[in-house]
């Protein structure tokens, strides 16, 4: 079963782990080809497997008339990940205020929390204000 928890982290609350982050708008392929080799190496490396999402999905927030509808619901989405093994799943709440966040503000806030040993994201992830952060980033 899939832990769930909402926001930033507060310190020391997860510990070694192995992480992905995004949308997640519904579980599909090209996020089963992140997160299978995600939650094989978290187990193999004794770390905890994390999936990190947004709710609402970040388009709602930055552009309300593009809002996408969910593929699955937040209900669903626990327990889909549950099924594939993952250890833990963090909504951080999508707000005006995460969106203005920089990008090393960002993960100032998500690191407090959490005992990061590796993250996986697709190319074409970007993450705080504008888009700035990027893989290389991390």
């Amino acid at each position: 079963m899939t832990a769930v928890s909402f926001g930033f982290p507060a310190p020391g609350t997860l510990g070694p782990c192995h992480a992905t982050i995004g949308s997640f708008d519904g579980i599909h392929r090209g996020h089963l080809a992140l997160l299978k080799p995600l939650i094989t190496g978290a187990r193999a490396a004794g770390a905890a497997s994390v999936l990190i999402t947004f709710e609402p999905h970040p388009r709602c927030v930055l552009d309300p008339d593009h809002c996408p509808p969910n593929l699955t619901t937040l209900d669903e989405k626990a327990w889909l990940l549950g099924q594939l093994g993952l250890d833990h799943l963090l909504v951080i709440p999508f707000t005006p205020q995460v969106a203005a966040l920089s990008p090393a503000a960002f993960l100032q806030r998500l690191l407090r929390g959490i005992q990061l040993r590796r993250i996986v994201v697709g190319e074409d992830f970007r993450f705080g204000h504008g888009r700035r952060g990027d893989p290389a980033l991390l």
